[in-house]
């Protein structure tokens, strides 16, 4: 978040994986449903660069309209592991592999998503290329900004603060 603040950029994190993972003081935490109405009440001048899950994410798609429609120009970053991951993570550390309940999403390409909003959508895959990314939807000061940032699928690897392949879990155990 540092290296893309220049000063007017406002970080905004979802409430779930996402807001979890950064956890990085500059960065307000606010409820998912609130990251696209960040922007449109900060105006065209202040920019917000809002990071969230796919789960997040999907309950405030139809905001992107209301967004593009008031030219709002936010940057919204969906880290896209195509799964409730905070969810699956405890599901897999609690009952082991395969044993999902509910969990699993659609896999769905935000970039496109937010482009049939009329939005900019990019699709970042490389980790190295995720810096770009911000810097061409910061860039970008004519619509909102979509960021489809695919993360890693394996559950074992979801829990941002702890690798829980090792996690042992006993009965009457609050695993995270």
């Amino acid at each position: 978040a540092r290296r893309v603040q220049n000063g007017h950029a406002r970080p905004r994190l979802d409430h779930a994986d996402a807001g979890r993972a950064v956890g990085h003081p500059v960065i307000e935490q606010h409820r998912c449903t609130l990251l696209q109405p960040a922007q449109i009440g900060a105006g065209k001048k202040r920019r917000v660069v809002s990071l969230t899950g796919d789960g997040g994410f999907n309950m405030s798609l139809g905001e992107l309209e209301t967004a593009r429609r008031v030219g709002a120009n936010f940057v919204t970053i969906v880290f896209n592991n195509a799964a409730s991951g905070y969810v699956k993570a405890l599901q897999h550390a609690v009952y082991g592999k395969g044993n999902y309940q509910s969990s699993d999403l659609s896999d769905l390409n935000y970039a496109e998503i937010g482009k049939g909003f009329g939005c900019l959508g990019l699709r970042v895959t490389d980790p190295e290329k995720l810096s770009g990314a911000i810097k061409e939807g910061l860039a970008n000061t004519s619509s909102p900004t979509v960021i489809d940032c695919v993360v890693t699928r394996d559950p074992a690897k979801m829990l941002p603060a702890a690798d829980n392949r090792a996690l042992k879990v006993q009965k009457g155990d609050r695993p995270v």
